[in-house]
């Protein structure tokens, strides 16, 4: 410990000298000084440096200062909309101090700030492979340093589902932690440690790094927080419902000592979820009105899931009618996220392409939208009329019932119990079959969308490469988010709904199911694999992969015979 802070007293010393004087020496004296502090209170170390006239700075003052602003703003959690200033930083030690310890930080710093825009690809990863080339040169001993390159290789890593190379990463990160003796950043790691498990479903390791981060005392509210969460997650993997439930109530209890604002929704949303999963409609309703509450950005493709899981949560309390308008305020958000999403995508091709390219290509994009936006017109109107007619049976239901009681007694009532399971099972088929033309729109139009960008990308490519890169990279991004919304709305159970199996075959992953799924709709080979990225000859050894699985581990052989059928279309 002493050692390192040696050693940071030493790089600061040669930061002092490498201030411009004499005019600038009382602003490098405040930077030095305030670059000691960052860490411990970086929003008054932000205010300190409004006081300061950035444009008399000399060159290495000026880039020292924006370095010091982009580090205060970052612990500061201000929402970064541009690489530009520290790009400019890291470009000034590049060129006038080469490897030295500030151009280590100005890369971190520019990768940190990419990872917070929301840049998951190499541009991301570039910078701190770089500082962490640098720093293993210089055999730097600053291990505060070594963790920030590694926790962020590692985070970087996950996103891009590499998370047995991001573990190694982590590792490394978490012994820079403990040799720095800063326990905030040694259970940072340790958290990521545990989600890199989780999501390779490693329960048992993931468990022994939970059992790790219990043990850490004088948590702030926050870091409490991060701790409930990740034990609720695991014990909702492992169907303990109660204690997943319990640890979110403990995350809501925390919310009024929260340093830095969270997305409550997220919360909410989970908390509403535990309760269904207990039966407890009623207090899963309350939450998922919280959820939608509390929803910030209203682009967000998937903001129809609350209003989904509010809906669920009114049926089970036999409020068809609120079930309905919730359903329908969904349906209306998707659409409109879909077209906004749309019209994203036109005015980036605008930009790529003449002004006639993208008129052309905005026209056909409107065009299918028309189309779609009618689909979801007319489910909207069949889900009304379904309503009325539901509640109209409904009544004579009730008005028949009373008629025959006087008549038939228990006979009668027995004959209406049995009319009523009837009309359950017709509403349920209703319901799937509903699901299944929803579902299929969804598929259908998102394959025709990969189709035709990949098209477009084979069209362009002779004339700008760069342009065709650049769309084969936003292809790959689509596939990303298709995946997180497949993994929703094509589990097992979802499945298992849909094609009316008597079992949940929980044996298949939620990609299998997206295959059966479009099976069913009788979609192309073509369209499943450019859909799942790959070729018609290995989409089609995957299938007699998929038969030979199902083959093998369907219990019941009425699922069996219905799964195969689909192998035979």
């Amino acid at each position: 410990m002493a050692s390192g802070k040696t050693k940071r007293l030493i790089l600061l010393f040669l930061i002092f000298l490498s201030c411009e004087r004499p005019d600038n020496q009382t602003v490098c004296d405040h930077l030095q000084k305030w670059d000691t502090q960052l860490t411990i209170n970086p929003e008054r170390i932000r205010d300190s440096l409004k006081m300061i006239d950035r444009e008399v700075l000399s060159g290495a003052d000026r880039a020292y200062f924006d370095l010091m602003k982009v580090i205060a703003d970052d612990k500061s959690f201000v929402a970064f909309t541009s690489d530009s200033l520290i790009t400019s930083v890291e470009d000034y030690y590049r060129r006038h101090e080469p490897n030295s310890y500030n151009h280590i930080r100005s890369l971190i710093y520019q990768g940190i700030v990419r990872y917070r825009m929301g840049v998951k690809d190499s541009t991301a990863m570039l910078p701190f492979q770089e500082a962490k080339k640098i720093y293993s040169h210089r055999g730097e001993e600053d291990p505060i340093l070594g963790y920030f390159i590694h926790y962020y290789l590692g985070e970087v890593l996950i996103d891009n589902q590499q998370s047995p190379m991001a573990k190694k990463y982590l590792n490394k990160a978490l012994s820079f932690a403990k040799l720095s003796g800063n326990k905030n950043y040694e259970f940072d790691a340790y958290v990521e440690l545990y989600w890199c498990e989780m999501i390779q479903d490693h329960y048992s390791e993931a468990k022994s790094y939970l059992d790790t981060l219990q043990t850490f005392t004088n948590l702030s509210s926050d870091d409490r927080y991060t701790l409930y969460n990740a034990q609720s997650i695991y014990y909702d993997t492992q169907q303990d419902y109660q204690k997943a439930l319990d640890f979110k109530k403990k995350q809501k209890d925390l919310i009024p000592y929260l340093n830095h604002e969270k997305e409550f929704f997220r919360l909410y949303y989970s908390i509403s979820e535990r309760y269904g999963d207990i039966n407890r409609p009623d207090s899963a309703f309350y939450y998922a009105k919280l959820a939608i509450d509390n929803i910030q950005d209203t682009s967000n493709i998937f903001n129809y899931l609350l209003y989904e899981n509010i809906a669920d949560a009114a049926e089970k309390l036999h409020d068809y009618k609120t079930a309905n308008d919730y359903r329908k305020t969904g349906m209306g958000l998707l659409e409109k996220n879909i077209e906004r999403k749309t019209e994203m995508q036109v005015v980036a091709l605008e930009k790529k392409y003449s002004l006639a390219e993208a008129e052309n290509k905005a026209l056909k994009m409107k065009e299918h939208n028309r189309y779609l936006i009618s689909a979801l017109v007319m489910l909207s109107l069949f889900i009304v009329l379904l309503y009325f007619y539901i509640s109209k049976q409904k009544s004579l239901g009730k008005l028949k019932q009373k008629q025959l009681e006087a008549e038939m007694q228990q006979t009668m009532l027995q004959h209406q119990i049995a009319e009523t399971k009837a009309l359950y099972a017709m509403k349920q088929s209703q319901s799937q079959q509903q699901m299944l033309l929803i579902y299929s729109t969804f598929v259908k139009h998102f394959a025709d969308q990969v189709h035709k960008t990949t098209s477009l990308a084979i069209n362009i490519r002779g004339k700008n490469p760069q342009i065709a890169d650049k769309l084969d990279l936003q292809l790959t991004e689509n596939r990303k988010n298709i995946n997180l919304l497949t993994t929703h709305l094509f589990s097992p159970e979802k499945l298992a709904e849909l094609l009316k199996l008597n079992t949940i075959p929980t044996f298949l992953n939620h990609h299998e199911c997206l295959i059966l799924f479009m099976m069913a709709e009788k979609m192309e080979n073509a369209q499943i694999a450019a859909l799942l990225n790959t070729t018609n000859d290995s989409f089609k050894a995957r299938k007699s992969q998929l038969k030979k699985k199902i083959s093998l581990k369907a219990q019941d052989s009425s699922d069996l015979n219905t799964l195969l059928n689909l192998f035979n279309g």
